[in-house]
């Protein structure tokens, strides 16, 4: 005689798996990334979108990005990462990263473009 309760179920997920969580960066903007979100929009239409990603809350964390338009590539500063890079340009419109918190660093684990078929120019890594 068990019962199964949403708490139950869920109890192994963490909140930050939630993937209706979204910001928005806009132009000029140099805040910093929220960690409580998992989909950081950037719209540098207006303006350089040039933020920073800190440290993430637990093992596992995902965070993504996706440019969705600009006149300037934005720009995410990561200052702990697996690796020598350090920050994450976006190219063109529609590219996006995919990052994972590992304990101690951010993993890149993929990076798009967004025109089909073409060279991997979408996102380039580089130290800062």
């Amino acid at each position: 005689n068990k019962k199964i309760t949403v708490n139950n179920v869920f109890n192994k997920i963490p909140s930050v798996l939630g993937l209706n969580s979204t910001e928005t960066l806009t132009g000029a903007t140099t805040t910093a990334v929220s960690l409580t979100t998992n989909l950081t929009l950037m719209d540098g239409t207006s303006g350089l979108v040039n933020s920073a990603l800190g440290s993430g809350t637990l093992t596992g964390q995902i965070k993504m990005f996706v440019a969705t338009a600009h006149a300037t590539p934005p720009q995410i500063s990561v200052a702990t990462t697996l690796g020598a890079w350090a920050r994450l340009t976006f190219l063109l419109t529609g590219s996006s990263a995919i990052c994972m918190w590992t304990g101690s660093a951010w993993a890149l684990m993929s990076t798009s473009t967004s025109a089909a078929g073409s060279t991997p120019v979408g996102v380039t890594t580089g130290s800062s």
